[in-house]
């Protein structure tokens, strides 16, 4: 499969196979597209039904599909937007617009459909691709971990940095000053406090 210009879409290991097995012709199917983000859609789709396709690719394909599918879903509202103005200008009883992007619903869910993944599980590798390590990311790919276990990680560490953010913001109101509060990780404050210089240390955790 191509496209107009003669760029290969789809079929690079049959196109492969016929150049090593010296066929000279093969068939051809020319593709049009009306926008370019249609043609990077289909060459997505089209590589997430490959077979012995890992998890990881995957979750890689679900992203990138992801984000043409919300290129797709912006450059729509604002052909919508722009017709509504002019509809509104010669007609002041028009309609609002309708949406003409057909893939109704989250783009999120459409990308994982896409890719073959559950929602919830591409969510969350989601979440690995965007904020994980490369080091994460990389135990993952070659399956020496798992999504949730990398997925609860990160949200454990980012609730982490919430609560320690709302502890800074926090102003505290002791009616004597025999009292000291510390609002922080004890982890990192307790290297603060000087040994044997305090009766009693009385923690929340979480």
């Amino acid at each position: 499969m191509v496209n107009n210009n003669n760029v290969l879409l789809d079929g690079h290991h049959r196109l492969k196979g016929c150049s090593e097995t010296k066929i000279k012709e093969v068939p051809v199917l020319v593709l049009s597209f009306n926008d370019k983000l249609y043609e990077k859609l289909f060459i997505c789709e089209s590589a997430s039904k490959r077979r012995n396709l890992d998890d990881y690719s995957k979750y890689e394909l679900a992203l990138k599909t992801e984000k043409i599918l919300k290129e797709i879903a912006n450059k729509n509202r604002l052909a919508n937007l722009k017709q509504f103005q002019n509809n509104s200008n010669s007609d002041s009883n028009c309609q609002s617009p309708t949406r003409s992007f057909e893939r109704v619903g989250d783009v999120a869910e459409e990308a994982a459909k896409s890719a073959g993944l559950s929602p919830a599980t591409y969510k969350r590798a989601r979440t690995i691709l965007e904020k994980g390590t490369d080091e994460k990311k990389c135990n993952l790919k070659l399956g020496n971990s798992s999504v949730n276990k990398e997925y609860n990680i990160i949200r454990r560490k980012e609730k982490r940095e919430e609560l320690i953010k709302e502890a800074q913001n926090f102003e505290p109101h002791l009616q004597s000053n025999k009292f000291r509060l510390i609002l922080d990780d004890f982890i990192t404050a307790s290297t603060e406090i000087a040994d044997n210089s305090v009766d009693l240390i009385l923690t929340d955790p979480p």
